[in-house]
């Protein structure tokens, strides 16, 4: 499974790249009043966001058993960049850049960093706005899948059954 944490600092260094504030979605506290990026984890329809499987092996080591776990994990990540109404232009502008930041050899790099890969195909920013109370919040966002492979291998000493069976004695 991809921690939480990992996906963070993929969206902390897509912030900092394009010089707006990060605020995670659906979080309580004060919001920015300017241009902010705001992001949220969210599951794919119809698939399991943790795949996991387990299953033992001859090691190449004589006496010894490997036993491998396997984890696939493919969640997809919601970002959306938001401003005032006022500062469409603005917004679209750095939801541009955000998408471009994406593609780049610099977040190639964070995300080798942190294991996970990107996976996009021709991504579009979909506009998002909302209307509140006091008027429209643009809102112009992405979706980006990350996907990551977790190997796990741990030897371990195996039974000799044939040695164990001889210091076996029968008490009559």
């Amino acid at each position: 499974m991809i921690r939480p944490d990992k996906i963070q600092n993929v969206m902390k260094a897509l912030s900092e790249a394009i010089g707006i504030a990060l605020v995670r979605a659906e979080q309580n506290g004060k919001r920015p009043k300017d241009i902010f990026l705001s992001y949220k984890i969210i599951s794919q329809e119809g698939e399991p966001a943790w795949q996991k499987s387990k299953f033992r092996e001859s090691g190449e080591t004589e006496g010894t058993v490997t036993e491998t776990e396997k984890g696939l994990s493919s969640p997809v990540v919601s970002c959306t960049i938001i401003g005032p109404g006022s500062n469409y232009n603005s917004v679209w502008d750095r939801a541009l850049e955000a998408l471009a930041w994406i593609e780049s050899e610099d977040a190639e790099l964070v995300c080798k960093e942190n294991s996970v890969i990107p996976i996009y195909g021709r991504s579009s920013i979909q506009d998002r706005t909302a209307f509140l109370e006091t008027g429209y919040e643009c809102r112009l966002g992405f979706d980006i899948s990350f996907s990551a492979a977790e190997i796990t291998i741990k030897d371990t000493p195996a039974v000799d059954i044939a040695a164990t069976a001889k210091t076996i004695t029968m008490e009559e």
